[in-house]
């Protein structure tokens, strides 16, 4: 599937336009004994249970900051007829967790062993006594002709908007591609060419400014959806909006919203290798171990993340050093 976009704003009002690309050659269909199997490439399974299994393609948009969804208007360009009916769609079915567990007692499913090597001495009746139990397959669910009905007369609409969230300070929209579609005669039509429209409009206004207990006015700070206090935070968060977005040039980079820390230290770690009495602020003794050289791999493996970091002991603390 392609996707094309092209944006217009005129401040918080506008719309994003959005073509979807499906090709007739990524479309596989596989008769099975409950129906034939419609498959899309880059798409899933959706539907009611019972009903017929279509594929679906989910994407995410990102809005303007204190925007709202109006309106998604569609409009079929380009749609081809795949296959003549009537004829029995594969019913949707539960998710199937696990998988199907090998014959232990056949060596050849099963990797040989080193030589030498009796893996029993270490994990004791592993194969005996499993940890966990295997899941329970679902139960297969029988067609059902109301579904079926439904869906012929009055078809998935081409769009649909599943859930709305927030990231950072964009408001992110998931939507549901529903290309393929049963027709009146119980044949099936691949939409190839898909055009979406999303219109938004602001929100309600939000105070910006508050004033301090001597009466100054003074910034609020942006609000965010998502816990983020630190500018590499905000960084990531930003960069996991992109990544998932159709539109990842309208994302705000919210990290040049955050006041920069106090600290040169992002990820701070306080610890000593002596032993501290509480109330009279002095050594009591030796730990057992390098604590500082424990914690200092700790801070190493945080730096390499991103973050910056810093080992403090107690010692230096009290020294005021």
């Amino acid at each position: 599937m392609n996707i094309k976009t092209h944006l217009e704003s005129n401040g918080v009002h506008g719309e994003i336009k959005l073509e979807f690309l499906f090709e007739s050659s990524s479309l596989n269909i596989t008769d099975t004994p409950f129906g034939r199997l419609v498959e899309l490439e880059g798409c899933s399974p959706s539907g009611e249970f019972g009903g017929p299994s279509l594929p679906s393609k989910s994407v995410r948009v990102a809005l303007p900051p204190s925007t709202k969804i109006t309106d998604l208007e569609t409009k079929i360009l380009k749609s081809q007829n795949i296959l003549d009916g009537p004829f029995l769609i594969a019913p949707f079915q539960p998710a199937r967790p696990g998988a199907r567990k090998s014959d232990e007692k056949d060596s050849s499913k099963r990797g040989k062993e080193p030589s030498g090597t009796n893996f029993d001495s270490f994990i004791p009746r592993l194969r005996e006594e499993p940890f966990a139990e295997s899941p329970r397959p679902a139960e297969f669910v029988a067609p059902r002709q109301d579904l079926y009905d439904i869906e012929i007369e009055k078809p998935r609409p081409l769009v649909r908007m599943i859930e709305m969230d927030k990231m950072g300070l964009n408001p992110i929209v998931t939507l549901q591609v529903n290309p393929v579609r049963l027709t009146k005669k119980g044949g099936l039509e691949l939409a190839t060419q898909i055009q979406l429209v999303v219109k938004y409009q602001p929100v309600l206004s939000v105070k910006r400014t508050t004033e301090d207990t001597a009466g100054r006015q003074k910034m609020i700070p942006p609000a965010f959806s998502t816990h983020v206090a630190t500018r590499t935070q905000a960084e990531r968060l930003s960069e996991l909006t992109r990544i998932s977005v159709v539109n990842p040039e309208w994302v705000v980079h919210i990290s040049d919203l955050l006041a920069p820390v106090v600290t040169h230290a992002e990820y701070l770690i306080i610890t000593d290798n002596y032993r501290w009495d509480s109330e009279t602020a002095t050594k009591t003794g030796p730990v057992n171990g390098d604590m500082i050289a424990e914690y200092q791999r700790l801070a190493d493996w945080k730096a390499k993340r991103g973050l910056t970091t810093h080992v403090a002991t107690i010692s230096n603390i009290v020294a005021g050093t």
